[in-house]
């Protein structure tokens, strides 16, 4: 079949008058998109602009732009270069921002007393039509398990002891993790055996002699074993490298870093997954899924307060700068009130992922960790597996900021193997984290994983639409925009923009008001979410007038919703700004002054920026 079903959504039953925030700002004929709608064109004088529902609570994750991992979710890959929430500054700028600032300034900013909790570095260790045939009846519905990534199969030929407890699966589940940690990450064999007994509530024998695994072979000999002859010389002696080097020499020294930023690598990846094991068992949230069958997710309004304020300090601006920031610290004081499964997502994924972008500012992103840390403690979560990823990742920063953005990269993999793991199954939840981490390097995604995933996403379609004994589903049209958001890396220019037209074309046709000014807010969020991933496709090819002209569609769907209900400014108002913010760039760089003092006004006027000044009247305020 060459289309799908769509729900009948229209205009609001009582369709009210839209107020128009700034008439200059809409023509009086805007297209839809690039030839989205080849017979409707908008036409009105009372034009308003408009904004988005948070990806994250919906189930799209738009801060999390991540690529695809090695089947070892704990190597270290390389780091992202791309971020869903903002454009690089390198994109326009040149060169990412180099003004000075003073931690002094932020203090006296915040006007609050951080606590400064005392660290020690640990140091235990080192496209097509959309086809709708799955759906048709006597398809089955339910999605086969999928195994972890850390079962992996034995590499070892020799037979190693055994406690008496272990089953012989066990052993062959985690005998390559085993050797991991003890050959390649060099932890030492009581350390080995501890974190097999907290992580993986595995007691296995320290004889590891026995396993025929020696840290101290030569590359040849390794080989030598690999191809399965023997590594002794001619004089009888095992070919070794040198025990340990000279006390004082830089290989040592850099070789104990690099133990320590691994050990603190494994505890992080352990606590995030800890928190999901227990917060399953515990967590009432678990037991209150929303209609898509995903847990709830909040802090969209911090992750994009931290993409505004550090565009600001790229842009060297730093007195619009300090006085976002100090505003969404403090937000956090009430945002780690929540239940902890709800929010880890914003505070180890989201906004770390955006400040590791900013190398310049790794002093606010320390700050952050700092602060965040002692807000745990105050509201008695100090020993929670949330703090304890907390200080783990802070410390991490601190001794290496690149290694800590390559763990952040593993993260991804590491919380979608969990959220399998518990359920059994492909979920809404670990779908999304897979989603991030193919987008994670910047390169490439494998397109057998985006199959796979896409087949998944298929099987809830069939899912969701046996529950509720219909295909029109406002979950289907989600599925094909988290389908448009995945492919967009993978596929030609020509396949993916006629895919997202293709869903903004069947939106149009289901609605029941042709005028998309009146159209419900859940249907302006959708169509605003598919313009913003053609603008991050058009960018990542070099075509900045598309990039402009969908970018600037975005915010006047986004603003539309917002219009229609007050309540989506609390989620949607920042990712405004910010996208406002990028354009200011792109018409000051491009010569249209005119422009670029549109979308500052804007700025000024809207409503998060003005209560933010509110809040905070000391602080400087924007474009003066």
């Amino acid at each position: 079949m060459d289309s799908f079903f769509l729900p009948n959504y229209g205009a609001n039953p009582s369709i009210v008058r839209l107020n128009a925030i700034d008439d200059e700002e809409m023509p009086d004929s805007i297209p839809f998109t690039t030839s989205p709608f080849p017979d409707i064109l908008v036409s009105t004088p009372d034009a308003a602009e408009m904004t988005v529902f948070s990806t994250s609570h919906n189930g799209f994750s738009d801060s999390a732009m991540l690529g695809f991992l090695p089947a070892d979710p704990f190597a270290v890959q390389p780091s992202p270069t791309s971020s869903p929430m903002l454009r690089p500054p390198t994109d326009r700028t040149g060169s990412p921002s180099t003004t000075p600032f003073s931690m002094d300034v932020l203090q006296s900013t915040l006007g609050r007393d951080f606590p400064q909790p005392s660290w020690g570095i640990l140091t235990d260790g080192p496209a097509g039509p959309i086809d709708i045939s799955p759906l048709l009846p006597g398809t089955p519905a339910f999605l086969s398990p999928r195994p972890n990534s850390l079962a992996r199969s034995a590499t070892s030929s020799a037979s190693p002891k055994r406690s008496p407890s272990v089953t012989n699966e066990e052993w062959e589940r985690l005998k390559k993790d085993i050797k991991r940690l003890y050959m390649e990450e060099s932890f030492t064999m009581q350390d080995t055996v501890k974190i097999l007994r907290e992580q993986f509530n595995f007691c296995v024998t320290r004889c590891l002699e026995k396993w025929n695994w020696r840290k101290n072979d030569t590359e040849s000999a390794r080989q030598l074993r690999r191809d399965g002859k023997s590594p002794v010389t001619p004089n009888k002696k095992t070919a070794r490298q040198q025990r340990r080097p000279p006390i004082n020499s830089t290989s040592s020294l850099l070789a104990e870093i690099s133990a320590r930023t691994c050990g603190l690598c494994e505890k992080l990846l352990h606590w995030v997954k800890s928190l999901i094991f227990r917060s399953s068992k515990e967590d009432v949230e678990w037991r209150q899924l929303n209609r898509v069958g995903r847990l709830p997710v909040f802090g969209q309004e911090l992750t994009s307060q931290v993409a505004v304020g550090l565009e600001h300090f790229a842009s060297g601006d730093p007195d619009s700068g300090f006085p976002v920031l100090s505003h969404m610290f403090w937000d956090l004081g009430d945002f780690v009130r929540k239940s902890d499964i709800t929010i880890y997502a914003t505070l180890l994924l989201d906004i770390p992922s955006i400040f590791y972008e900013f190398k310049n500012e790794v002093p606010f992103l320390n700050k952050y960790f700092l602060y965040l840390h002692s807000l745990f403690g105050e509201f008695q979560k100090g020993d929670s597996p949330i703090a304890n990823a907390v200080q783990a990742m802070g410390q991490l920063t601190a001794m290496d900021f690149d290694q800590a953005r390559g763990c952040l990269s593993q993260l991804y993999r590491v919380v979608a193997d969990a959220y399998e793991e518990i359920q059994g199954r492909d979920t809404f939840d670990s779908i999304e984290r897979h989603v991030e981490a193919i987008n994670a390097t910047g390169s490439t995604p494998d397109t057998q994983e985006v199959g796979r995933i896409i087949t998944a996403l298929d099987n809830m379609q069939i899912l969701a639409a046996s529950h509720q004994g219909q295909l029109q589903s406002p979950n289907i049209i989600e599925y094909e925009l988290w389908k448009i958001e995945l492919l967009r890396s993978i596929e030609t220019g020509n396949q993916f923009v006629s895919r997202c037209n293709r869903l903004l074309e069947s939106i149009a046709t289901v609605a029941i008001d042709k005028e998309w000014r009146l159209w419900e807010p859940w249907l302006l969020w959708i169509c605003g979410e598919v313009m913003y991933e053609l603008c991050r496709f058009f960018d990542k090819v070099g075509n900045d007038e598309e990039w402009a002209e969908n970018l600037e569609g975005c915010i006047l769907r986004f603003r539309c919703a917002i219009t229609m209900d007050e309540t989506w400014e609390e989620l949607l108002g920042w990712r405004v700004v910010l996208y406002r913010l990028q354009l200011v760039e792109f018409w000051t760089e491009a010569g249209k002054p005119e422009q670029a003092e549109k979308h500052k006004r804007c700025i000024r006027n809207s409503a998060c920026w003005e209560a933010m000044l509110r809040e905070h009247a000391e602080l400087p305020s924007f474009f003066d």
